[in-house]
């Protein structure tokens, strides 16, 4: 049960969160916490149409994001564990001392490295949700190319083949991936050649790429960090 007048709250809200806004009549109150507001002249159905489809492409992408780095926090713990678990019972016996590989922890590192780029909930025009978008685009592709290059200079060569052959055809999926969303938010014409694309659709791009070469480096990531966890 509420103590005070519905306004009071809002106004502690209001101080908060800026971009919120009160409106009651008879029958009700709402209160709406840190919106986005679309003037009605500036954008069409189809425009809202496809931020709001652009929102849910972005969520869902966040979502894996989320589940691949739960599952490298627990693959983490389970080495963890095994490693106190484990006791070292035989020695090898070499004619010159092995070189053992220093433990990393660069999931851990990278995702501390990149907690100062923004790449979710962009604001301003829409120019400025595109160039936020790209550049946190441009962050992560750096970080991948960067433990892209780490894996490639200490596998094995069968294993550097095959690394090759998985990112060439997640590349491969990645453009596949944004010219299915183009395809769908611009559209095409008879002949199956896309329409032109505005603003909204360039965001659209830059947030698939964005959130896929983001999923992709940790998981990058956290093979590395396999490869040195014995």
């Amino acid at each position: 049960m509420l103590i005070n007048k519905p306004i009071y709250y809002y106004s502690i809200i209001k101080k908060k969160f800026s971009n919120s806004y009160f409106a009651e009549d008879e029958r009700q109150v709402i209160i709406g916490i840190d919106c986005e507001y679309f003037d009605s002249n500036e954008y069409s159905y189809d425009s809202l149409k496809k931020i709001y489809n652009s929102f849910i492409k972005t969520q869902e992408l966040q979502a894996k994001v989320k589940i691949e780095q739960e599952k490298t926090k627990q693959e983490m713990l389970k080495t963890q564990n095994d490693q106190q678990m484990a006791q070292v019972t035989t020695l090898q016996e070499t004619s010159a001392p092995a070189v053992a590989k220093k433990r990393t922890n660069y999931e851990a590192e990278l995702m501390s490295r990149m907690s100062s780029v923004q790449d979710t909930g962009f604001d301003g025009s829409d120019s400025q949700m595109y160039y936020q978008a790209e550049a946190a685009y441009q962050a992560w592709d750096k970080e991948l190319n960067k433990v892209y290059k780490l894996l490639m200079s200490e596998l094995p060569d069968s294993q550097k083949t095959k690394l090759r052959n998985e990112e060439r055809a997640w590349l491969k999926g990645m453009v596949n991936e944004v010219n299915k969303s183009l395809d769908e938010s611009c559209g095409v014409d008879e002949n199956g050649k896309r329409l032109m694309c505005g603003t909204l659709d360039n965001i659209d791009e830059a947030n698939i790429k964005l959130q896929m070469v983001k999923a992709r480096t940790i998981e990058l990531a956290r093979m590395y960090d396999k490869l040195h966890a014995n």
